[in-house]
Order: structure tokens, then C-alpha cells, then sequence
């Protein structure tokens, strides 16, 4: 059985590789935007309420935005969307570069908020794209590849924008990461993906067809539901900071090394997803790995040994690491392509809304019974929650790879 990680869409699929390095290399980029704009409206107000004023601006157009992209992402050309988005993005860190370098705190959270907007675009209408560029049974590999990528940007890239803002300045931080644009719209080039239908529908109802679609197709109503369970119930990073408190010895090390053992156990899961992107039935491997993440954050709460909820933390990391690849194989291989970019627009919402709501969910939580015992709750409630969805119907559990799977038709793909 292979173990490491499937790299066959990136020999086989000259447009998949381009596509792949592009997103790697600006899942960077944001990682020193994130960075540098968190620390900059840090240093400028010295308040923790602005800091989060960024959490908002960022998480409130993204849900938004992907929704009303929704409307019209399957109407237009979504390897031409990708690329004036990507454009969008990269004008806008330039001007967050200005913006700090003037010390405009309001400018530079309001640029946050049209960065995350465009974000909300540019990402479904790439994940779109993927399974045109790619054969079906690669499709689950070619996930695998983009999560190794967003994992090792975690790990990496906080790291990088420190060296960075501490040697020269955090302005070129912002630069930095509308360089990895360049390279991002490099890897669009000569995509072109237009409509499946000439007369595709758009507006409210192209998107109402799409939330349809999801509600009654059971597999991708299945995913997108063991995904909001796992991730709204027992999202536990609000935590951290009490926890590390609590437990330990409060100190910003300890912390981080939460937060590094999540990522740690991330990017190791994507270097060895091999394991779960050749097997036929993905629905089995994200159930088993939603009950694992559920499982290992009850003993990660429960635990006084630092080293036995460091550990836990990074299992948790790679069973959510192979939960998402799972679930994004699932709703991609499982719709058919003329709704692809508004499930990945729903999909987008759930990825981002699901975690967002389950930190403030936990952190409510947390302040009554403390950190230790609402993490564990939290696991145990997913688990729970992750059960009765999939007892509910067994589709997801027997879909297969290949077996009455939607038909595509490829990109086109011009020099």
C-alpha cells in the first residue's frame, strides 16, 4: 500500500502543476499577511479587541462573499474569475503595505476585509477547477496535495514573516505576499473553464439551486454535516490560552507549542496521505477520522502531562487534516460539475463558519466550566453529533470513487 503522498497528478497534469505551485506559493503569502497584519494593529493600538476587530473582518466577507459568489460562479468562467480575483488580491496587499507603513490602523482592517472578500472568490472557483485538470481517480490525491501545501504554509510561514518584520519591516511583509500573487496568476495561465450550460442560471436562484442540490444529495449533505459537527462542537483553539494557563505555565512557548502541534500533526498527515487517497470509500475515512479528532481532543482536555496534550493535539491535527481532504473529495466527486462552484462556495462557508463559530462556541463554554472539561465535552459532543449523522443514512459510508460518480468533461487548457 502507498503511504507518502500521491504526487501523481503533478507528473501526469501539466495544468494541475501549475495550478498546485501557484496556490503554494501564496498560501505563503497569506500566512505573512496574516502575520504581519495581526502584529501591526498590535504594535499601533496595544488592544486585543482591534486584534480581533481582524478575526471579524476577515470571517464575516468571506461567509458572505462565498455566498453570494454562489449566485454566479457556475454562469462564468471560473478560471477567469480566479485570475481577476487573484489580480484583486494582490493590488490590495500592496495597499495594506501603504497602509501600515502610515500607520492607518482603520485602513488596514477594512483592506483585511476586501482581501478575505476576494479570498472568498478566488478559492472555490481554483477548487472548482481541480477536478477538470485531473482524472477522477486522481482527484482524491490532487486534495491531498493543495492540504499539504495549506499545512506546510501554517508551519512555515509564521515562522518566515517573523525573520521577516524583525530584519526589515512589516510593509514587506504585504509585499512579499503580492509577489506570491504573481506566481498564483502564473498558475491560471491558459486555464480556461467556461460555463457547462451557455445559459447557466444566475442570482438567487442559481444559488437556492445549489443549497438544494447539497440538501438532497445525501453524500455531500453527509460531509458537509460531519464537518460542521466535528468542527462547531469541539473546535478547540479558543482554549489554548487558558489551558496553557491552567495547566501548564502560561508562558507564549508553551502556547505555541500548541497551535505547532496541531500544524505538526497537519503536515505530517499530508506527507503520508498516500494511506487514505487510494482507498475507493473517502466517506469511511472521514467518518473514522472525525470520531478520531473528537476522541483525541477528550483526552488532550483531560490531560495534566504536557507531552500527552501535545501529542493528542497532533493527532488531532492529522485526523482533521484527512477529514478535510476527505470531505473535499467527497462534494467534488460527488456533484456534478455545473453546481461545482457553488458547492465549493458552500463548502468554503462551512470550512470557515464551522471553525469560527466552534472557537466562540468553546471560549463561551470554557469561561463557565473551565478549559480542561469544555475541551473534552467539546470531543465527546462531536462524537456524538458525528454518529447520529452518519446512522441517519448510510450513503456516505458506502459511497465509492468511480461508482455512479458525476460526468466531467476536462478543462480547456490553451498555451
Amino acid at each position: 500500500m502507498k503511504v507518502i503522498t500521491d504526487v501523481t497528478p503533478l507528473r501526469t497534469s501539466p495544468a494541475f502543476r501549475r495550478l498546485w505551485v501557484g496556490g503554494a506559493v501564496s498560501a505563503i503569502g497569506g500566512q505573512f499577511n496574516s502575520f504581519a497584519a495581526m502584529y501591526a494593529v498590535w504594535h499601533l493600538t496595544g488592544s486585543s479587541l482591534m486584534v480581533g476587530l481582524l478575526g471579524l473582518a476577515s470571517g464575516v466577507p468571506l461567509i458572505v462573499i462565498a455566498l453570494a459568489g454562489s449566485m454566479f460562479i457556475d454562469s462564468v468562467d471560473r478560471a477567469a474569475l480566479a485570475r481577476r480575483a487573484t489580480f484583486g488580491q494582490l493590488v490590495t496587499s500592496l495597499a495594506m503595505a501603504w497602509a501600515v507603513l502610515e500607520e492607518q490602523v482603520g485602513l488596514l482592517i477594512a483592506l483585511t476585509a476586501v482581501a478575505a472578500a476576494l479570498g472568498s472568490l478566488a478559492g472555490p472557483a481554483r477548487r472548482a477547477l481541480t477536478p477538470t485538470v485531473v482524472g477522477r481517480g486522481e482527484l482524491a490525491a490532487a486534495y491531498a496535495l493543495t492540504s499539504l501545501a495549506f499545512q506546510v504554509s501554517m508551519l512555515v510561514g509564521p515562522g518566515l514573516a517573523a525573520l521577516v518584520a524583525t530584519a526589515f519591516s512589516l510593509p514587506i511583509c504585504f509585499l512579499i505576499d503580492a509577489a506570491t500573487f504573481v506566481v498564483a496568476l502564473a498558475g491560471l495561465r491558459g486555464l480556461h473553464r467556461p460555463p457547462e450550460d451557455a445559459v447557466a442560471d444566475r442570482g438567487l436562484g442559481a444559488a437556492m439551486a445549489g443549497f438544494r442540490f447539497a440538501a438532497k444529495a445525501p453524500v455531500v449533505r453527509g460531509a458537509l454535516l460531519c464537518d460542521l459537527g466535528a468542527t462547531v462542537l469541539a473546535m478547540p483553539f479558543a482554549l489554548f490560552p487558558a489551558l496553557s494557563q491552567d495547566r501548564f505555565d502560561g508562558s507564549a512557548q508553551t502556547l505555541a507549542w500548541f497551535t505547532t502541534a496541531v500544524a505538526v500533526g497537519g503536515v505530517t498527515a499530508s506527507a503520508l496521505s498516500g494511506v487514505i487517497t487510494h482507498r475507493a470509500r473517502p466517506g469511511l475515512v472521514m467518518i473514522t477520522c472525525s470520531m478520531t479528532w473528537g476522541a483525541t481532543l477528550m483526552v488532550a482536555g483531560a490531560s495534566h502531562l504536557l507531552f500527552v496534550t501535545l501529542g493528542m493535539l497532533a493527532l488531532a491535527g492529522a485526523a482533521d487534516t484527512w477529514s478535510v481532504t476527505s470531505r473535499t473529495t467527497l462534494v467534488q466527486s460527488a456533484t456534478p460539475d455545473r453546481f461545482r462552484g457553488r458547492l465549493s462556495a458552500l463548502e468554503q462557508v462551512v470550512g470557515a463558519g464551522g471553525p469560527n463559530l466552534g472557537n466562540f462556541r468553546a471560549g463561551a463554554v470554557g469561561n463557565l466550566i473551565g478549559p480542561g472539561f469544555a475541551m473534552s465535552l467539546g470531543g465527546l459532543t462531536s462524537i456524538i453529533a458525528v454518529a447520529g449523522i452518519v446512522a441517519s443514512g448510510k450513503e456516505i459510508r458506502s459511497y465509492t470513487l468511480g461508482a455512479d460518480t458525476p460526468s466531467d468533461e476536462p478543462a480547456t487548457v490553451t498555451d
